[in-house]
């Protein structure tokens, strides 16, 4: 199965955000701010696709290559609709499950590599050479921003007046950057363990 969905998806929103970012640099401070706070919302939101994709093409090909590989519980009623829909129907089930969970804490990722009995901040280290320490502190700065933004506001908590937390753009395109890293890397990890 291939990763191609999960790559040109995520490529496509980190775009997005790099051009909203471009386009906010006309706009007067304060819409300025709101279109960055709203560009890394989307970086982020697209490194969750991309890391829900992932996880769902890899159990897939875990599941029809290596069943006992899968931490993932398929129902009865779905095993016995037969070879010819059970795909399809696994596809669905992985979807639905893990369409309200978040896959971008370092501990969140960890966790949903599990699943396919991949130990992925070892195998980055292994494969890739990273500070795997480094990066899971710089991933878990980026997600706590992106729920400050979501979750607050981006509001400085105070009791007499509404002010912004300070954004810039030249962070959120290092988000962008970062994240785009990260990404290339565990699917070149992913790709290497398939093989």
């Amino acid at each position: 199965m291939s990763l191609e969905f999960a790559k040109e998806g995520f490529g496509k929103c980190i775009s997005d955000a790099r051009n909203l970012v471009n386009i906010s640099l006309n706009f007067q401070s304060d819409n300025q701010k709101t279109a960055l706070r709203g560009s890394l919302m989307l970086v982020v939101s697209a490194f969750d696709f991309f890391i829900h994709e992932i996880i769902r093409v890899e159990t897939k090909r875990r599941i029809s290559e290596n069943p006992g590989s899968v931490k993932f519980e398929v129902p009865f009623n779905i095993t016995a609709c037969g070879q010819d829909v059970l795909s399809i129907e696994v596809d669905l089930l992985i979807r639905k499950r893990n369409s309200i969970r978040s896959f971008v804490g370092s501990s969140k990722v960890k966790e949903c590599f599990s699943t396919v009995s991949i130990d992925i901040w070892s195998e980055l280290e292994n494969h890739k050479e990273i500070n795997v320490k480094e990066v899971r502190k710089r991933l878990d700065v980026i997600w706590a921003w992106r729920n400050r933004i979501a979750h607050e506001g981006d509001l400085v908590p105070s009791n007499s007046s509404f002010v912004y937390w300070e954004i810039y753009s030249s962070d959120v395109i290092d988000s962008a950057d970062f994240l785009s890293g990260l990404a290339h890397d565990i699917v070149d990890v992913v790709e290497i363990l398939a093989h």
